[in-house]
């Protein structure tokens, strides 16, 4: 999943979707190769543990930084 800043201006919505990941910032949305994409902020703790398939929904609030809003698992693939 290529990051494309370009896609999403800061304030706006945003929603991706990698694995959850800790980094000396936080947790952060990791690419398939362990690369981190997004840092995330939380108002609570995260209900996920890293290293599990997450979809984020929430704002873009930095260059690299959401809001999260929600967290969850991806459905199933059929």
């Amino acid at each position: 999943m290529p990051k494309n800043y370009s896609d999403v201006t800061v304030g706006n919505r945003i929603r991706v979707q990698g694995t959850l990941g800790r980094s000396a910032r936080g947790l952060v949305v990791t690419d398939a190769t362990g690369m981190p994409l997004w840092n995330l902020n939380f108002d609570e703790e995260c209900p996920m543990s890293p290293g599990i398939a997450i979809i984020v929904e929430g704002i873009r609030s930095g260059f690299d930084r959401i809001d999260v809003e929600w967290i969850g698992e991806p459905p199933p693939s059929p």
